[in-house]
């Protein structure tokens, strides 16, 4: 009961400062029924069927020849934030291993211009990113973070991140729906989009059909906690591949190569 209170604290304060996002607390979140996964989840199966391991993504996504083990083992001897930092943002939130080695060795090999990224929370899989980034020499990354309902969030969102990385960095606070739509010349033509902001499947329907569409050729779209038929049915209305890695979360990461 104490966490319901604190959270409608936090949605009347937040709101109170930007009006035009509480539609996005209430209209795409749980509670509306039109996100009912009852409704949304008849293909989770095809995600199963479509598993992939990392080797066999990146050979689709490499022109190159590629020393998958060498790229983990500098993805390993990178310093691992301190995630029991205190925060109020719960470490739960943080991206799997998996979900970390996945963008990290993508972004190696791809050596992508532009990403963007919705979700940061404490910014693991963003420092991961960025740090592959800058061993590339060039890219730049576009995060977008609507705060979640939780005090102080707002001044811990991107804890993880140092300094020194930070200038290959452009952060975004707000709905990334909203951001990305008055943004869309921007953003046009990014190389890799990764969705790990609200899972639900409205928002997650309409904001990776949008992520797809603003990918080149080739570009690849990569979404995390798959809980529902949303990245199904963009597969089956664009032209693309669609892999998925099974992860120690309950749900899958699930991708999309545009072809």
């Amino acid at each position: 009961m104490n966490e319901k209170v604190s959270e409608l604290k936090e949605l009347l304060k937040t709101s109170f400062k930007n009006p035009l996002w509480l539609a996005y607390y209430t209209w795409y979140s749980s509670y509306n029924p039109s996100n009912s996964l009852k409704k949304h989840s008849k293909y989770l199966d095809y995600y199963i069927k479509n598993e992939a391991d990392i080797n066999k993504i990146l050979f689709e996504v490499s022109i190159n020849p590629i020393d998958e083990l060498k790229l983990i083992k500098e993805f390993e001897e990178l310093p691992y934030p301190d995630t029991k930092v205190t925060s109020s943002i719960p470490n739960y939130s943080d991206a799997s291993w998996e979900f970390a080695l996945l963008i990290y060795l993508i972004v190696r090999v791809k050596k992508p211009e532009k990403i963007l990224e919705t979700g940061v929370g404490r910014g693991l899989s963003t420092y991961y990113i960025l740090n592959a980034l800058r061993l590339n020499g060039l890219g730049k990354l576009y995060s977008i973070d609507l705060p979640a309902l939780i005090k102080n969030y707002e001044e811990e969102v991107g804890l993880y991140i140092p300094e020194c990385l930070k200038k290959s960095w452009i952060f975004l606070r707000g709905p990334s729906l909203r951001i990305i739509k008055n943004q869309m010349e921007k953003f046009k033509g990014i190389d890799i989009f990764i969705h790990d902001s609200n899972h639900n499947y409205l928002y997650m329907k309409r904001e990776c059909e949008i992520g797809f569409k603003l990918l080149k050729n080739n570009g690849i779209l990569i979404a995390d906690d798959v809980n529902n038929d949303s990245l199904y049915e963009i597969h089956k209305n664009y032209k693309s591949k669609l892999f998925s890695i099974i992860q120690e979360k309950q749900d899958p990461i699930v991708l999309l190569i545009k072809i």
